[in-house]
């Protein structure tokens, strides 16, 4: 907003003619004004503001489309730009600036020449269009880019005639641009570099050496590079002139990120007990910018219903395996499971790879061996299975830690052939979310989610508890206590079911920058069948939360309550973590 002038004495300032809001940017953009309200009363810096002020005012009005304003600084009513810098007078009592703004101006002609092919220029560059500095600036850009894109790397405006006709109060605009050679990727040189390979970071950053230039082709090095998290700072630059041959090498400047990292998690609630997680990471283990993963996992902490189970996993990734966009991993789990209705020791030890599409779609394929001894409700039974899991991501939130809009969708397949008494069975995974944001600021989002899940193969009695669905928990319907909707079995003995429906509604309202506050409606559905007929039972819970928004991710509070579905004990249960609730 612009600053009350009256305020500001001893500074007149009288603006003639342009609009209110162009009056209001002429006083924003002087430094007079900020040296005044910041109580300078040195007369050399007084001066050196007024100054300063004449080109930022005019360029202000040649950005708006006015060239032949009238532009008056005067200091004690001696005119700022006469006053030499060596004659710098003793008081700055009064300044008195007067803008006669003028006529508004439109372009007469405008080209840019010469253009690569099916170029389109802005809409607001044409002749009858009003003559804005930054409309010349972005047909520029335009052009160049074009250029570009076609593999002339070197494109630049090579010259520019820009004349303003105050007779007829029109601006004629005209660029030339030098597209030089059509050029192809050389070497890419790389520095910077103390504990990782050079080898291994060319191979990671994927330049398409040989290939015809594109910009889109740098966006992807850069980001192959940024992704793997071992680097602190990537600076890929062009090489300043392109070789005989046409090719033109690419420069590549990194800077390594400390190569270990922890840290650690924590979610709560009054039915489901406290998880704790945490991390180590090595993001350079070979000197190739692997990465390995240690992973801990303690559930159930302080849970009435069950003990506490324990997992630990590593995971192990070797990026641009075996091209840039697709990353090795090998995986290890070891956990000891302790879930209301189940319990028992499991293994898993696996290799896959992870394909990245584009920035928001990414796949992955992986083999597995999982081995188990579990007791259920059917007795103590060993599960051996040689798993096939394949995950399709496709993520287009505006936001990962507080999404306000967009939407992501996961979907997942993980068949199985089981082995040693383990009947074979294929499960389906799928999640989608997506978010609404209302308002100018978006204060207020409006959040989705749906998931579903089925078990076809095995029976109840033969699957793998593990694989089955629950319902109920932080993780699906809050209010309901975690895991209490299963499949009853009668005599007292449960299971889980073999499909899951699952929806939540969340309306997040910003009250401050930083707190949130949040209303909730989550809705479960458990049924004994390989897909959902319609003759399962369902839950749904409901409750208002808060958020505390920081850097790496909101505080999340949440109390819920059960609405309907089977009888519970509980009346309201609370919810503590980091991250929204999806």
């Amino acid at each position: 907003m612009a600053r009350p002038v009256l305020a500001l004495e001893p500074i007149v300032f009288g603006v003639t003619g342009g609009e209110k809001a162009l009056r209001e940017a002429l006083i924003d953009a002087s430094l007079v004004v900020d040296a005044r309200e910041a109580g300078t009363e040195d007369p050399q810096e007084i001066l050196s503001a007024a100054r300063s002020d004449y080109a930022r005012f005019v360029g202000l009005l040649y950005e708006r489309g006015y060239f032949a304003p009238v532009v008056s600084i005067r200091i004690d009513g001696r005119e700022a730009a006469e006053i030499s810098p060596l004659e710098v007078p003793a008081r700055a009592d009064v300044v008195d600036i007067r803008i006669a703004v003028g006529p508004p101006y439109v372009f007469g002609r405008a080209s840019v020449a010469p253009l690569a092919p099916e170029t389109e220029l802005p809409k607001d560059f044409a002749t009858g269009q009003p003559a804005r500095t930054p409309v010349i600036a972005a047909a520029g850009r335009t052009a160049i880019r074009s250029w570009r894109e076609a593999g002339f790397a070197k494109a630049d405006v090579s010259g520019q005639r820009i004349v303003a006709d105050h007779a007829d109060r029109r601006v004629d605009a005209d660029l030339t641009v030098a597209a030089g050679p059509r050029v192809t990727f050389g070497r890419l040189n790389v520095s910077g570099n103390r504990d990782v390979s050079s080898a291994r970071i060319v191979e990671i950053a994927g330049l398409p050496t040989g290939e015809v230039f594109s910009p889109a082709a740098v966006d992807t090095v850069n980001a192959n590079l940024r992704r793997t998290g071992t680097f602190r700072a990537v600076v890929l630059s062009e090489a300043d002139t392109v070789a005989p041959d046409g090719t033109m090498d690419m420069n590549l400047v990194v800077s390594e990120s400390l190569p270990r990292r922890f840290g650690f998690g924590a979610e709560y609630s009054t039915n489901d007990g406290l998880e704790v997680t945490g991390f180590w990471l090595h993001r350079n283990f070979l000197g190739g910018a692997e990465r390995l993963e240690l992973n801990l996992d303690v559930t159930g902490i302080s849970a009435s219903d069950r003990d506490i189970g324990v997992s630990f996993g590593a995971r192990f990734t070797r990026p641009a395996t075996p091209d840039p966009r697709t990353d090795l991993f090998i995986l290890a789990r070891l956990a000891q499971l302790e879930e209301i209705d189940y319990s028992g020791p499991r293994l898993v030890l696996g290799f896959g790879f992870q394909r990245r599409y584009s920035d928001r779609l990414t796949a992955e394929i992986a083999a597995a061996l999982d081995l188990s001894q579990i007791d259920s409700a059917f007795g103590r039974n060993d599960y051996a299975m040689v798993e096939l899991p394949a995950r399709v991501t496709y993520d287009a939130r505006d936001d990962l830690l507080n999404p306000t809009s967009g939407y992501f969708v996961d979907a997942r397949v993980i068949p199985y052939a089981g082995f040693i008494d383990t009947v074979s069975g294929v499960q389906f995974l799928g999640d989608g979310r997506l978010y609404f944001g209302f308002g100018a600021e978006k204060d207020v989002v409006l959040a989705g989610r749906f998931q579903i899940g089925a078990l076809a193969g095995p029976s109840l009695s033969q699957a793998p508890p593990f694989y089955l669905f629950y319902s109920g928990g932080s993780g699906t319907v809050r209010g309901q206590p975690y895991q209490s909707l299963g499949v009853d079995l009668g005599d007292g003995l449960r299971s889980g079911g073999r499909s899951f429906l699952g929806s939540s509604l969340e309306v997040r309202g910003q009250v401050t920058d930083n707190i949130q506050l949040v209303g909730f409606y989550d809705w479960g559905y458990i049924g004994a069948d390989a897909f959902a007929d319609g003759s399962g039972n369902t839950q749904s819970g409901a409750g208002i939360g808060v958020r505390y928004l920081t850097p790496i991710g909101p505080l999340r509070v949440d109390v819920g309550t059960p609405l309907a579905g089977p009888p519970t004990s509980a009346t309201a249960l609370l919810y503590i973590g980091i991250g929204q609730a999806f």
